[in-house]
């Protein structure tokens, strides 16, 4: 198991060296390489990310992330989510 977890990091640092962005290089590693991270944001920031994240223009992994970070934001601040959808997905 330590094997292939050198030869996928080895596979990895050779991506990034090519100038393939870190986080799509990331897909060689395996599943069990586990990122887990707490984020805290207070509503303007939240509006700002998904302002920038939730479009056209980003990355599709970032994209889906943005997507559930707006159904949260739907559900627990309403009248801030309306707003922002009002305002034409800008943040303030």
């Amino acid at each position: 198991l330590r094997e292939v977890y050198e030869h996928a990091y080895g596979v990895y640092g050779r991506l990034v060296a090519a100038g393939v962005a870190r986080e799509l290089a990331r897909c060689v590693m395996p599943v069990g390489a586990y990122t887990e991270f707490y984020w805290t944001v207070n509503a303007r920031a939240l509006m700002n990310f998904l302002s920038l994240r939730n479009s056209e223009m980003a990355q599709r992994e970032i994209r889906r992330y943005a997507e559930a970070c707006e159904r949260f934001f739907a559900e627990r601040m309403p009248v801030t989510y309306e707003a922002f959808v009002a305002s034409g997905r800008l943040s303030p």
